[in-house]
């Protein structure tokens, strides 16, 4: 993965990856690893309820900030994305292939469903909640058309033995 940095909202910086070859589950583990080494430290004073994770699927990019509910505007001083070349591909091949409407969309969800739930593995095994010291952590994650609402929710909570300490 080959990380550069950009600006974010006057205060702090925007890590953003591009995955070049290494498959989208690989970037995932990364995109996490990376939001808890550079992007949370920079978010600590912020007061935030949930992750927002955004797929864009027609661009291969995931992206990933701290938010609140309701949300209305972007609070994070940091946030992470990653630029994937299968995701873009998929969606690609997908367009390419004519599909009616209501193919298309189907075949869409599908992926979006795949990557929310290798997103939410990959958190979990980065052992999310316990690395930035929260007895769990919400999860929102949208789609490019996210307007009408998160296309799922998972909260990840720690460990049943990190609970016993």
């Amino acid at each position: 993965m080959r990380w550069r940095t950009g600006r974010a909202k006057d205060c702090g910086a925007d890590y953003i990856g591009d995955a070049e070859t290494i498959p989208v589950r690989d970037a995932a583990r990364e995109l996490w690893e990376k939001y808890l080494a550079d992007a949370s430290p920079q978010n600590i004073e912020i007061g935030w309820d949930h992750l927002r994770v955004e797929l864009w699927l027609d661009s291969g990019r995931i992206i990933l900030f701290p938010a609140i509910s309701p949300f209305r505007r972007r609070i994070e001083k940091s946030a992470c994305q990653i630029t994937c070349p299968d995701v873009l591909n998929f969606y690609e091949t997908l367009l390419e292939a004519g599909l009616p409407d209501k193919d298309f969309e189907s075949q869409l969800a599908r992926k979006e469903n795949e990557i929310v739930e290798l997103l939410s593995t990959t958190a979990r095994e980065a052992h999310l909640p316990e690395r930035l010291g929260r007895s769990e952590v919400r999860m929102c994650y949208y789609s490019y058309e996210g307007e009408s609402g998160p296309i799922k929710e998972d909260v990840l909570t720690k460990c049943h033995r990190e609970q016993k300490k």
